[in-house]
C-alpha cells in the first residue's frame, strides 16, 4: 500500500493534470475565457496566468539554487501563511490582470515546456531525496512538483465547475415578484476560525485532505494518512466511518476510502486502488447481488444505534443493502471499471438501476438512499442508458422529498446540500431556491468555535465513544461545509 515516489511518477502527473487541464479549454471560446466568475472575481484568463506565475517561481527558485543562492520563498518579505498567500495572490492577478488573453496563453504553455523540461533533466536523487534543497525543508523535491501537478488539478475543476453551472444554475427562474439579494459569503475571519478547527481538532486525514483542497497541497500527504484506514484484506475501516468503530473492513468504510482515492485521481494501477476493487469483488455476495453494509463483528465495538444487527434487523432496515452501499459502489467500480469483469459489473449496475427505478418510496426518513441513488447517477463513467434512467426517478424525486423548513435542518433530515453539494448535481436546478437558503442557513449556523456539528446522536449508545466520534464528525463535516460553500461561490476570497 506505499505511495509511488520517483521522478517517473511525477513526470507522468505532471504531464496528466496539464492534459486535463488542455482538455477543459479545448471547450471554451477566447470571450468565454474572459468572463469573470470562475474563482471569486477571476477569469479563466486570470486563472491560467496564476497557474504560469507559480510555475515561473518554481523554475526562478530552481535556477537561484543551481547558483548557490537560496531563494526567498513565496516572495521576499512574504511566508507561506494563509494571510501572505492571499496577499502574493492578489499581487499576481494585479499584475496580469490587464495583459491580452494571447499573450497569456502563450506563456501558460510556454512556461509549462520550460517546467518540464527542467524536471526531465533533474537527477531521481534531487526528486525524491528528503531534505534535499534547503529552501523546501524536509519534503522531497517530489512533494512540489505533485503540488504543482494538484495545482493544474485545481485549475482543471474550477473552470469545468464554472463552466457547467453556468448553463445549468442559469436555467432556474425566480418566483414572480421575488426580490434579488447579494448573496451572503463566509467571511475570511470565519473561514478562518473554521481553518483553524480543523486544524488542531480534526483527524490527520480531515486536516490533509483540507490542505490538499484548499493550500493545494500534494495529494501523498492524503494518501498516507488514508493508508492507516486500509486492512491487509484491502478494504477499509478502523472508524474512517465515524459511527462504525470497529477495526475490520467494511463495503461502508471502502466506498469512503475509494471515493478519496478518486477525488486525488488515483489511477487504477495504484495499489491501494487495486486492493480496495479486490476486497469488494471478494466480498460480494453473488445470490444476493449486494455488499454488506458493515461487518458481522460490528456489534462487538462501539457503534451507532442504527448499525447494530439483531437477528437480521439491519437489512430489514437498509432495504436488504440493494441501495446502501450498493449504489455508491457500483459508481466507484464504474470509475475503476478496467480492475473488474465486464459483464459482472453490467449486471450489478442493472440491478442496482432497476430496484432504485422501482422502490416504491425512496428519499424518506434522513435521505441517505436518494443520497446514494445520487452518487451512482452522477457517476461521470456510469453508462448513458443507466444514467436516463436514473435521472428520470431522481429528478420527480428530489422537489418532494427536499426539506425545505429550516427549522428541521438542525435535525437528521433532506436538507439541500445532502441532495445537491455543488451546482454540477443532478438536481441542483430544481432545488436551486432551497440550495440558496441553505447555503445562508450553514453560513449563519457556523459555532463561535468555527465548526459545524453533527445534527444526529448516539442516543445512550456508548456515551464515552460518541464524544470522540463527535470530535471526528464535527472536523469532517467542517470540512464539507467549507467545500460545499467554496463550490457554490459562497466564501470571501477562497
Amino acid at each position: 500500500m506505499g505511495m509511488n515516489i520517483s521522478k517517473a511518477f511525477a513526470i507522468e502527473k505532471l504531464q496528466t493534470e496539464r492534459r486535463r487541464l488542455e482538455q477543459n479549454l479545448a471547450q471554451l471560446s477566447e470571450d468565454d475565457m474572459l468572463q469573470p466568475g470562475v474563482v471569486g472575481e477571476w477569469s479563466v484568463k486570470d486563472v491560467l496566468a496564476h497557474l504560469a506565475d507559480w510555475e515561473q517561481r518554481f523554475l526562478d527558485w530552481y535556477a537561484a539554487d543551481q547558483r548557490g543562492e537560496i531563494p526567498q520563498t513565496p516572495a521576499p518579505g512574504l511566508t507561506w501563511k494563509l494571510e501572505d498567500l492571499d496577499v502574493l495572490n492578489r499581487r499576481i492577478f494585479e499584475k496580469h490582470r490587464d495583459r491580452p488573453l494571447r499573450e497569456i496563453l502563450t506563456e501558460f504553455r510556454d512556461t509549462h515546456e520550460r517546467l518540464m523540461a527542467s524536471v526531465q533533466a533533474m537527477s531521481e536523487e534531487e526528486i525524491v531525496t528528503p531534505g534535499r534543497f534547503a529552501w523546501i525543508g524536509k519534503r522531497a523535491l517530489y512533494s512540489w512538483l505533485t503540488g504543482y501537478a494538484n495545482h493544474d488539478l485545481w485549475g482543471k475543476t474550477q473552470i469545468r465547475k464554472w463552466n457547467k453551472s453556468r448553463s445549468r444554475l442559469t436555467t432556474a427562474k425566480p418566483q414572480p415578484g421575488a426580490q434579488t439579494e447579494p448573496a451572503k459569503r463566509l467571511s475570511r475571519e470565519a473561514f478562518e476560525r473554521a481553518r483553524n478547527l480543523i486544524k488542531t481538532q480534526a483527524r490527520p486525514l480531515d486536516r490533509a485532505l483540507f490542505e490538499y483542497r484548499f493550500e493545494q497541497a500534494p495529494a501523498e500527504s492524503v494518501l498516507a494518512e488514508l493508508a492507516h484506514f486500509q486492512n491487509e484484506d484491502g478494504g477499509f475501516g478502523h472508524a474512517l466511518e465515524p459511527d462504525v468503530r470497529t477495526p475490520a473492513s467494511s463495503a461502508l468504510a471502502t466506498g469512503i476510502g475509494l471515493r478519496i482515492l478518486k477525488e486525488l485521481d488515483c489511477p487504477d494501477g495504484h495499489p491501494m486502488v487495486r486492493q480496495a476493487v479486490e476486497f469488494l469483488l471478494t466480498t460480494f455476495d453473488a445470490s444476493s447481488q449486494v455488499w454488506r453494509v458493515v461487518p458481522a463483528n460490528t456489534n462487538e465495538f462501539p457503534h451507532a444505534p442504527w448499525w447494530h444487527d439483531e437477528d437480521g434487523s439491519l437489512a430489514r432496515t437498509f432495504d436488504g443493502f440493494r441501495i446502501i452501499p450498493r449504489a455508491e459502489l457500483v459508481g466507484l467500480l464504474q470509475h475503476y471499471a478496467a480492475l473488474v469483469p465486464v459483464q459482472w459489473l453490467d449486471k450489478v449496475t442493472e440491478s442496482t438501476a432497476a430496484y432504485i427505478e422501482t422502490i416504491k418510496e425512496l428519499g424518506t426518513g434522513g435521505g441517505d438512499d436518494i443520497q446514494y441513488a445520487l452518487s451512482l447517477a452522477e457517476a461521470r463513467e456510469l453508462p448513458d442508458r443507466f444514467k436516463a434512467r436514473l435521472a428520470t426517478r431522481l429528478r420527480a424525486l428530489a422537489p418532494n422529498s427536499v426539506s425545505r423548513d429550516p427549522q428541521q435542518w438542525s435535525s437528521y433530515c433532506i436538507a439541500p446540500l445532502k441532495l445537491a453539494a455543488s451546482p454540477q448535481s443532478l438536481v441542483a436546478d430544481l432545488i436551486a431556491q432551497d440550495l440558496q437558503a441553505h447555503l445562508d442557513y450553514q453560513i449563519d449556523h457556523q459555532t463561535a468555535e468555527g465548526g459545524w456539528e453533527p445534527t444526529w446522536s448516539w442516543g445512550s449508545f456508548y456515551p464515552e465513544e460518541w464524544e470522540q466520534a463527535k470530535i471526528e464528525w464535527r472536523g469532517s463535516l467542517t470540512l464539507d461545509t467549507l467545500t460545499a460553500l467554496r463550490a457554490f461561490g459562497r466564501t470571501e476570497g477562497i
